[in-house]
């Protein structure tokens, strides 16, 4: 990748993501009968775009009009079904007309009719199924409907679709570009292919139609039902689906692909594991996020660009090479309105078996990146393990990262600041200046600070240059001791060891490291680091080995396991008449997982700390206790602190096992939560007197 003349804007990027749903969907069956469970999905998948049909008055268009006022937008696609009813698209713009008046801004944009050689219109006496050049009147109808509607004329109109569309299919019906002001195309994928091949066959397809107007991809995606052959190739792992989307998101942005809406929000409610249908979603039918759904809600987080010009201002040339990278690989480079760049790189090589249909592991790449000017600092991200700094550099003109089938965020910030000496031979090693006020130094080798029960050890080192890294410890935001100096360097294999003191209390407690005197030369070997090596609580390991290469804190959760909330053990919260009981477990990878119980939306209790391993068939026993009114009532559990690294070992999770109210079962009590966010249940309180909720 050589200089590169324009980049796009990061929010322009994010815009192009949208996502299906079937709001109207709403008997008891359907995954999308949960509006709570929509929201909150389309909330933290961070998507401002939602492809669905029309909104219905006195039925789901309160609910549109929810959503719209949380900022998400619609491109609202008219259906078959109104139109064979009329033969005409008044009732369905009648529709669409009620939610932009109540919604101003909300409506995106108004797509034709779906694949009308599958789901078929009659018009004239005729039918698009034995007649598929029908399909041109009928579009033409739509978009002289709209343009005749004052409050409609401004919203684009998209094309119809044709499922599997070929080229014979498209000359019947001929160029449509003065009909639609965007073509569209439908594309899904399967036995694993990398999506490339399959965008730009897509895009090219939607050009036989519309050849002078931008395409929209308005259905997408990879199914999670592995052994599926019902279109004849195998589903994916959610894993694979996961690195499948973000590729497929970019090569698609990169293509020029003004929209791309992937199909769909939840799986349906079919089986998840056998049926095609019930696991195209990004999320489980109960509204725990799939990988993908993380992945992507990672990507729009590490991408985020709050600005009030993000969308309008001039972007500008970055002088920037990428080696390294194979025959698959792929960049798009973005900048955000402060100046800053973000350059996605990727790679698309066969990932997946689909003879054995499972996963291949892909090829590592070391890939460096060069600027024509350094940065001041090099920021590297990967979306599909966090939201977290991978790698960064400062006052640098490149970085190696290491590339394997899926996208790699680095950020490119500022001009760098370090000194520029004239000449070699006037070069002089830049001078320590000590702070006007020396903090307290104490040596932290084998230094015991506190007393107390309960013991918090710390491994301790540093990259030493221009003196000591000097630091503070924190538990649940109090600070232990003074300031601290590391003395073993990271180099040697010693670590400092410092022990802390405390009587803690049950539950989890956040330790936190701050690094208060960073210092840097312009180099690796005049970089002032501090290493947290290991975190032990009462004996038993607390997270991952952590550098800070910048002033700043690493963060780690402990747990005191000697209360009731330990493995297997009871715990109850809140008072009253009667009783919530659930059984509760975790994957506990870098730290236990961590959640709140709320009733009817009011949460009870504090911050919850799982104890029990769900993989050796544990539970915690929680009770929650309180009076409330007959009736229904909503029981929530949030999961707070997800974690994952890319592996079903190295994956933080909460699973509900099972839910009793006074004594009896819950229908539907259990659930898995992959990632933070939220589950609900109902209950049934058929005896209680009409009191209010006691915390």
């Amino acid at each position: 990748m050589a200089a590169t003349p324009v980049a796009m804007r990061t929010a322009n990027f994010l815009d192009t993501i949208g996502v299906n749903t079937h709001i109207n969907w709403q008997d008891s069956g359907s995954a999308y009968a949960n509006q709570e469970t929509i929201k909150e999905a389309i909330e933290y998948l961070g998507v401002g775009y939602v492809r669905d049909g029309v909104p219905y008055e006195g039925w789901t268009l309160p609910f549109y009009q929810e959503l719209a006022n949380a900022g998400v937008k619609f491109n609202l696609l008219t259906m078959a079904t109104a139109f064979n009813e009329t033969g005409s698209f008044e009732t369905d713009l009648d529709r669409i007309s009620a939610l932009a008046e109540i919604s101003p801004g909300s409506v995106a944009s108004i797509e034709g009719l779906n694949e009308i050689n599958t789901w078929t219109v009659d018009y004239k006496g005729q039918n698009t199924g034995s007649n598929l050049a029908l399909g041109r009147e009928v579009q033409a109808l739509l978009y002289s409907q709209v343009q005749a509607d004052a409050a409609l004329a401004s919203i684009p109109v998209l094309n119809l679709t044709v499922g599997g569309l070929t080229a014979q299919q498209a000359s019947v019906m001929g160029d449509m570009s003065e009909l639609a002001d965007y073509g569209t195309w439908h594309t899904y994928f399967g036995n694993g292919d990398q999506p490339l091949a399959n965008i730009t066959s897509g895009i090219a397809a939607a050009r036989l139609l519309n050849p002078a107007d931008a395409v929209q991809i308005t259905e997408t995606n990879y199914y999670t039902a592995v052994d599926s052959m019902e279109w004849g190739g195998g589903g994916v792992t959610e894993e694979v689906q996961a690195k499948f989307d973000l590729n497929l998101l970019l090569d698609a942005a990169k293509g020029g692909v003004a929209r791309t809406y992937l199909y769909e929000l939840l799986d349906n409610g079919l089986s998840p594991t056998t049926t095609i249908e019930g696991s195209l979603g990004l999320f489980h039918s109960d509204g725990t996020p799939k990988q993908a759904a993380t992945a992507i809600h990672n990507l729009g987080v590490i991408l985020e660009d709050s600005a009030a010009n993000a969308s309008s201002f001039t972007t500008s040339a970055l002088d920037v090479s990428v080696d390294g990278l194979s025959d698959t690989g792929r960049t798009l480079l973005m900048q955000k309105a402060d100046g800053s760049y973000s350059l996605a790189i990727w790679a698309e090589p066969d990932i997946w078996n689909e003879q054995s249909r499972t996963a291949i592991s892909a090829p590592t790449q070391s890939v460096t990146i060069t600027l024509g000017t350094a940065a001041g600092t090099i920021t590297v991200y990967d979306p599909l393990t966090g939201t977290s700094a991978i790698a960064s550099a400062k006052d640098a003109d490149s970085i190696t990262v290491e590339v394997t089938d899926h996208p790699l965020i680095i950020d490119i910030a500022g001009p760098s600041t370090a000194p520029v000496a004239e000449s070699p031979a006037e070069e002089e090693p830049p001078v320590a200046q000590p702070p006007a006020t020396q903090p307290p130094v104490v040596d932290a080798g084998g230094t015991v600070i506190g007393t107390g029960s309960d013991t918090l050890v710390l491994k301790i080192s540093q990259d030493a240059w221009q003196g000591d890294a000097q630091y503070t410890v924190s538990v649940d935001g109090e600070q232990l001791g003074g300031t601290l100096t590391a003395r073993a360097l990271s180099g040697s294999g010693e670590s400092d060891t410092v022990t802390l003191q405390g009587d803690w209390g049950l539950g989890g407690h956040e330790v936190s490291v701050s690094f208060i005197n960073d210092a840097w030369g312009g180099s690796s070997s005049t970089d002032r680091d501090l290493h947290v090596d290991s975190v032990t609580y009462n004996g038993v390991a607390a997270g991952r080995a952590t550098t800070l290469y910048g002033n700043g804190a690493a963060h780690f959760t402990v747990k005191d396991a000697t209360g009731p909330d330990a493995a297997g053990s009871d715990a109850t919260i809140g008072s009253g008449t009667d009783s919530i009981v659930l059984k509760i477990a975790q994957d506990a990878y870098d730290g236990d997982a961590q959640y709140v119980i709320l009733v009817d939306g009011e949460q009870v209790g504090g911050t919850l700390t799982a104890g029990a391993s769900h993989a050796l068939g544990e539970h915690d026993t929680l009770t929650v206790k309180g009076s409330w009114a007959a009736g229904d009532h909503r029981l929530s559990v949030k999961f707070l602190n997800d974690a994952y690294d890319g592996t079903p070992e190295t994956d933080r999770n909460l699973y509900v096992e099972g839910i009793t109210y006074d004594g009896k079962a819950v229908a539907g009590g259990t659930a898995t939560l992959l990632g933070a966010g939220t589950v609900n249940f109902t209950l049934t309180d058929l005896t209680a007197p009409a009191d209010s909720w006691v915390l």
